[in-house]
């Protein structure tokens, strides 16, 4: 299940509506207040991840077959479709998409198996394939830095393409290990890697400015406040973004721990395990605040509204928990 976040790292509603898509097949916009159902509108595959954005007056929703839709907010219908040519037909993973991120007039998503696609928010169509072959497997989208957007890949590579994908400005290719998180902030990438370690990455001299060794990897953990990088990363971490010093930690208690997307309201972080245990954390000082335990898979992150939270789990349920 995936719920809609703003393209930010803090996760936010449009008025009194929160939009799901499920692995049904299916976008639903909910009431906030009482769970009551809009519109349900369909898609054709099974969404990724918690990549659902909202542009003007669509949702984008980014799906497994390499299919992308968009949704008008207000009555559910599909404004256009977009599939991306492939050259014969194949496994479903040569076409599935692994990530996708928004940018001004375009989207980006990139492919399993390989290659970047670029296309038109206001029709769907696609605008430029940037040619660059590569193996993708995770969901990472890719993020933009002055006029340029930077994707990578499991070989351990940055691309880094003009806006508009049609012309190469630099590679840089890491010695060991690929990125899983990734963010820009400041002129550097932050990012865990899947040797475990946190890394700032200077975008300027192209080197790598330092490493910290963290406890396990994190998807889509990471988001930066002022100069502290919050993470999940088996345990969850808060590092000063400058010279990667831990400020404190918060150990697991679960298996798996913090893996999972965190969001950040005010001095609050709301995060989860694994395993179903949810928490609202001081940011200052890393002290629980409140604690539940709802007992289900939870592989998504957390949305945030008006005192309320909202955790999708594997169990095909969206709860709905009071912080005060």
């Amino acid at each position: 299940m995936s719920l809609f976040a703003k393209p930010s790292p803090f996760p936010s509603f449009l008025a009194l509506a929160i939009y799901v898509a499920t692995n049904g097949y299916q976008v639903h916009n909910l009431k906030t207040r009482n769970g009551n159902i809009l519109f349900s509108s369909p898609i054709v595959s099974q969404p990724i991840g918690a990549n659902l954005f909202v542009h003007e007056n669509k949702l984008i929703v980014a799906q497994r077959n390499g299919a992308v839709d968009a949704i008008d907010l207000k009555s559910g219908k599909q404004l256009w479709h977009h599939r991306s040519a492939v050259d014969k037909k194949g496994n479903p993973l040569d076409v599935s998409i692994s990530g996708i991120s928004i940018n001004n007039k375009s989207f980006f998503v990139s492919k399993h198996w390989g290659n970047v696609y670029i296309g038109s928010l206001k029709t769907g169509a696609t605008t430029e394939t940037p040619g660059v072959t590569y193996e993708s497997r995770i969901q990472l989208s890719s993020v933009f830095y002055n006029n340029s957007m930077i994707f990578t890949n499991v070989a351990g590579e940055l691309h880094t393409f003009d806006i508009e994908g049609s012309k190469k400005e630099w590679m840089h290719v890491f010695e060991k290990g690929y990125l899983l998180s990734l963010i820009e902030n400041n002129g550097s990438l932050y990012g865990i890697n899947n040797l475990k370690e946190l890394i700032r990455f200077d975008l300027v001299t192209k080197a790598i400015k330092w490493k910290k060794p963290l406890l396990d990897v994190g998807y889509q953990s990471l988001i930066i406040d002022e100069d502290v990088i919050y993470i999940g990363a088996g345990n969850l971490y808060a590092v000063n973004k400058n010279d990667g010093k831990i400020i404190w930690q918060k150990e697991k208690e679960s298996e798996e721990g913090f893996k999972r997307p965190l969001t950040l309201i005010d001095k609050t972080i709301y995060c989860t395990e694994t395993n179903g245990l949810i928490y609202s954390i001081n940011k200052i000082d890393g002290n629980v605040i409140k604690k539940w335990n709802i007992k289900e898979p939870i592989w998504s992150g957390i949305n945030y509204n008006k005192g309320l939270i909202f955790v999708p789990t594997i169990k095909k349920r969206l709860y709905t928990i009071k912080t005060y």
